[in-house]
């Protein structure tokens, strides 16, 4: 089913250039209904979200081949790597539970109740984290 939007492309013309972009819902864009309230927020969590795809894109072209003569550092490394990939994951869903208490209780509870079907996980250890990494970043520099 396509949607027949209330305008057609030509018709939309720009009204604040270089404040950003924004999102209507069907009821404007479709139905045509006015627009009664308009709110504008500073982009705090988009400046998060491309951190984290910065980190997420730096990690998938990650090279361990140099490390993998030696096992230790090797495994060390890739220990290292997944626990920055599993810190991604939580501040990914630490930031859509941000955005979703925004839009209100209801949408809030959505991922909130899709992270409980997918995993019982415990909440994280960061003390356990803190310790690891300098293990770890110790571990490597008697390597080399």
């Amino acid at each position: 089913m396509t949607k027949q939007f209330r305008l057609t492309a030509d018709q939309i013309t720009p009204l604040a250039e270089g404040y950003g972009g924004c999102i209507a819902t069907d009821k404007i864009t479709v139905e045509g209904y006015p627009v009664r309230l308009m709110y504008r927020e500073a982009p705090v969590e988009a400046a998060k979200l491309q951190k984290i795809s910065h980190a997420l894109s730096k990690s998938k072209n990650l090279k361990l081949d140099a490390s993998a003569k030696e096992p230790e550092t090797y495994i060390r490394l890739l220990s290292m790597h997944e626990v920055g990939l599993d810190q991604c994951e939580k501040e990914l869903r630490r930031i859509v539970h941000a955005i979703a208490w925004k839009h209100g209780v209801i949408t809030r509870l959505k991922p909130w109740l899709h992270q409980r079907k997918v995993s019982k996980s415990l909440p994280g250890n960061t003390e356990f984290l803190v310790d690891f990494s300098k293990e770890t970043m110790s571990g490597i520099g008697k390597n080399y």
